[in-house]
């Protein structure tokens, strides 16, 4: 079950630093897990820079894209020589009338035991301050920050009385459901890519999350990881068959054990296997399938 690997990173008391305010959070695993527990997502990178993508609007990052709710992201271990890491985030969905404004990252820089929590973000990215260390933690989506009771909101307006209501969300998290990604030859392989490997998501919800475990790789020749560098996970199938422009273009996302994506309005996901060729000690013609867990993200109106 994917609460197998949540355990680990979950039992540490952390202190957090939001971007308003400081807020102490200590969470103590027990069997059964509480529920907000069991809705935290690990994350994890790397070690080369690469960037993270731990939560996006399929759509795109633009203000019309924000995800309605509040997402929490905690740093609970690095190695190495890094002392932070870099979060980007993409708009905050401006309340204000008029002329909607362009797409543009914000960075923080959360150290160990640092957590940042984000309203209504349309993209959140974690890249390792260095290239000698990783670091790991988890992230979680919260209802977004409510009104005060007494307001209502019509667009753009709000006005004094009527019906009293808590304006969050209520962010439902599915079961997690085990799912296999079987892997095949892409037709022309690409300069970075020799396979592919297709993961059917769940319709009808907003959003999913894979979740990638320990043992993720079932391959021909024993493998049960791979290079990071070598595979990564894609939402978009008109990328199957374009060159990745770069390492760190936020669509390839690279796949880490031990961490898990949210990805919202996601109607299909891949991961790319490399290098472009047969052979060698990372063979992407041995890769037979991946193995996720899945959880379905709904979120609705909070009950008055």
């Amino acid at each position: 079950m994917i609460s197998e690997f949540l355990r680990s990173a979950i039992s540490i008391a952390t202190v957090g630093i939001g971007l308003t305010g400081f807020c102490a959070l200590g969470v103590q695993a027990a069997d059964p897990l509480p529920l907000d527990v069991e809705h935290q997502a690990l994350w994890s990178t790397p070690g080369d820079g690469t960037l993270i993508m731990l939560a996006r609007n399929t759509a795109g990052f633009g203000p019309d894209n924000a995800m309605p709710v509040r997402v929490r992201v905690c740093v609970t271990n690095i190695t190495g020589t890094n002392n932070s890491v870099n979060l980007y985030i993409w708009t905050t969905a401006d309340q204000q009338p008029g002329a909607p404004l362009a797409a543009q990252p914000q960075t923080r820089h959360p150290e160990l035991g640092d957590c940042v929590e984000i309203d209504r973000p349309a993209a959140l990215i974690v890249q390792d301050s260095t290239v000698s260390g990783t670091s790991s933690g988890y992230y979680r989506l919260l209802e977004e920050t409510a009104l005060p009771k007494g307001l209502t909101v019509t667009n753009t307006r709000t006005t004094t009385g009527g019906a009293q209501k808590n304006h969050g969300r209520a962010i439902k998290i599915g079961a997690p459901v085990p799912a296999a990604a079987n892997c095949s030859p892409l037709k022309s392989p690409t300069a970075d890519f020799w396979a592919y490997c297709q993961l059917f998501l769940a319709v009808g919800h907003q959003g999913v999350r894979i979740c990638i475990g320990t043992n993720y790789i079932k391959s021909h020749d024993g493998k049960t990881q791979y290079a990071a560098s070598l595979l990564d996970l894609i939402v978009d199938k008109s990328k199957l068959s374009i060159d990745k422009p770069s390492s760190y273009d936020y669509n390839w996302n690279p796949v880490t054990p031990d961490g898990c994506r949210d990805l919202i309005g996601a109607i299909e996901a891949y991961f790319m296997v490399g290098p472009n060729s047969p052979g060698g000690y990372w063979d992407p013609s041995k890769v037979r399938s991946i193995t996720v867990m899945t959880q379905t993200i709904d979120w609705t109106d909070e009950p008055e």
